[in-house]
């Protein structure tokens, strides 16, 4: 995977119509530190031997030879017609799992990747990312993968929200991404628990010889009684809230945002009889756990949104609402 993701970086550089010399090339990869000058060097040559592929009439620049393709159209994925076959063949074989939406994504990433083969340009899928993903995280991910794999126990460096670092051992059993963000379930041997690690805040990841602790968790249904990645210790409660369903154009626009993006799959619309005072507002229910991603969730509705139960959960509400009339208030 390495490998590939250094060889992409280098094929798009060398479209540069303006050239690199190979010092700019590895300033690319100045983070990765088993990518050496000598890596790029390497590579540069064994291409321009193996596909003729590049410019030899570009002057020198600071005193050093300058790479670019002849043809800025040129890719050497597209003379790996083998490798495209390969993809084309996993797209046909993901047609077995119909229905299955993990399966679904795996097959947009492979139609985004064909199509960056065959017609490199502007793209038809695109995916939302974090820029860090992309270095050292994905390094890191892969590490935790090859770990849960092997059932293998990782040793990770981790620093807290309070910046404080810690390195603990950790029986690795899932990865989830939730809000734009990629996060490690495992075993802590110091918790004697299951606990989330963002992936952002892990520094170090590597497999120890030690004993694996096999997982005892169904993590296809662990999720299904709370909003995000946080499970509290309490009980699944029913929130009941209200939409008003005319009016402003932000609040009839929430009522159609809720009802076609349920808040929680547990989401139901209570059937409100003709003639009662809230006829004109929509009465949902969910079945969670209270969490700080619910309050969240809840939160980012502003004004479109009332809680009327569980009690706890709408004096939150007014609570927070009240502070943030102070502060701006006092403006």
């Amino acid at each position: 995977m390495k490998k590939l993701r250094r060889h992409i970086i280098i094929d798009r550089l060398l479209r540069n119509p303006n050239g690199m010399t190979t010092e700019e090339i590895w300033m690319n990869f100045i983070d990765d530190i088993e990518v050496t000058l000598d890596t790029i060097k390497y590579e540069l040559k064994n291409w321009e031997k193996t596909y003729h592929c590049m410019d030899t009439n570009v002057p020198i620049r600071k005193r050093q030879r300058v790479w670019k393709y002849k043809d800025p159209n040129f890719s050497i994925f597209r003379q790996e017609i083998t490798q495209a076959e390969e993809i084309y063949k996993a797209i046909d074989n993901l047609g077995k799992f119909k229905g299955n939406p993990m399966f679904l994504m795996l097959k947009f990433y492979l139609l985004q990747l064909t199509q960056s083969v065959d017609h490199p340009g502007n793209p038809i899928i695109t995916f939302q990312h974090r820029q860090e993903y992309e270095g050292k995280q994905i390094d890191t991910m892969e590490i935790i993968a090859q770990a849960m794999l092997n059932k293998g126990v990782l040793r990770i460096k981790y620093q807290d929200f309070e910046n404080v670092e810690e390195t603990c051992n950790v029986h690795p059993y899932h990865l989830r991404q939730y809000n734009d963000r990629w996060f490690l379930f495992g075993w802590s041997e110091k918790l004697q628990e299951i606990k989330n690690f963002p992936i952002d805040r892990i520094k170090e990841a590597k497999q120890i010889a030690k004993e694996y602790r096999p997982c005892d968790v169904d993590f296809e249904h662990y999720f299904d009684d709370f909003i995000g990645v946080s499970d509290v210790p309490t009980e699944v409660q029913t929130v009941r809230f209200k939409v008003k369903k005319g009016g402003g154009y932000g609040q009839s626009g929430s009522y159609n945002y809720i009802v076609s993006k349920p808040l929680h799959s547990s989401q139901d619309e209570i059937e409100m009889p003709e003639g009662s005072e809230d006829e004109d507002y929509a009465i949902f229910t969910i079945d969670v756990k209270i969490n700080y991603e619910l309050k969240m969730l809840l939160f980012s509705y502003h004004e479109n949104i009332e809680v009327l139960e569980p009690a706890e959960l709408r004096d939150w509400m007014r609570d927070k609402i009240n502070n943030m009339k102070q502060m701006y208030d006092k403006g």
